[in-house]
């Protein structure tokens, strides 16, 4: 009971980490976790540290970690080439992307996984040891009750 509670925490606490990708009108990318937005700006943490980017400067906030999304959206911004080339390519790079992207995820839900895993053991070993001087405890509590 206790460990599936853990494990969920672990998740939420997970799965809060993902990044937003913020595409500034200069091509720019900024990676991190939207706190925030008013009417003139948007509040974004990076490695911890708030950073304020006015919105006249923001193409686009894409709220995934889609990167072939990303890509679309970068390219939008971009002076179209020949209708047919385009086409071509799209084609192509979606093709490519899916690969790439579904080893890209794979190989993240491992990393993820791995971390998940390895703060499991961590609750139990802390929660064993919870449990030992629990134990010690209850049992001073009976000798002391035995003395009296």
């Amino acid at each position: 009971m206790i460990m599936n509670k853990v494990l969920i925490l672990l998740l939420l606490i997970f799965s809060s980490s993902f990044a937003e990708t913020i595409i500034l009108k200069n091509g720019q990318n900024i990676q991190g976790k939207v706190l925030g937005h008013d009417s003139e700006s948007i509040t974004i943490s990076i490695n911890g540290e708030s950073k304020l980017i006015p919105k006249s400067q923001v193409h686009k906030v894409v709220f995934s970690s889609n990167h072939v999304e990303i890509k679309k959206i970068i390219g939008e911004k971009k002076s179209p080439k020949n209708i047919e080339d385009e086409k071509n390519d799209k084609v192509e790079d979606e093709e490519t992307n899916k690969d790439e992207d579904t080893t890209e995820d794979r190989k993240n839900i491992a990393l993820k996984l791995q971390m998940l895993k390895q703060s499991q053991e961590k609750y139990e070993k802390k929660l064993a040891r919870i449990r030992l001087k629990i134990q010690k405890l209850k049992q001073k509590l009976k000798s002391k009750k035995v003395t009296s």
